[in-house]
């Protein structure tokens, strides 16, 4: 797997003293029970990449280019999934956190869409093929 998340992230307006900066893809895995009498529903978040791109101040106007290497994740990810039985959905998301000089947290979070590619073998859901949409 060759493919990657690219991006920049560009501050328009930087009140605090923003001196931490990370990046996270999340997977969120949602558990649905559409019978009547049990209307029961779970969900479950595991973060499956974190990195800092950069410790130190930011100023206005500023831009920090990333890149994200999808090869390092192959063995966890699967293609996004909706509804898929009526019982279960897995959506996978791009966080960006940001920290202050006074502990204080600021997210960020966007939605990938990875996108399946037909296989040569039968599995229950084609092997990914990334496709990245925010």
């Amino acid at each position: 797997m060759t493919d990657q998340i690219r991006g920049t992230i560009s501050f328009l307006d930087v009140r605090g003293g923003i001196i931490k900066k990370e990046i996270g893809i999340v997977r969120k895995e949602e558990y649905h029970n559409h019978d009547p009498a049990m209307n029961i529903s779970s969900a479950d978040q595991k973060t499956l990449y974190s990195k800092q791109i950069l410790t130190g101040l930011v100023y206005k106007g500023e831009s920090m280019p990333f890149t994200v290497d999808l090869a390092v994740l192959a063995d966890q990810l699967t293609p996004t999934m909706e509804d898929l039985h009526r019982t279960v959905s897995i959506n996978y998301y791009f966080n960006v956190l940001l920290r202050d000089k006074e502990g204080r947290r600021y997210y960020k979070q966007a939605e990938i869409r990875l996108l399946g590619k037909d296989s040569k073998y039968d599995l229950p859901f084609p092997i990914p093929k990334i496709k990245v949409t925010a």
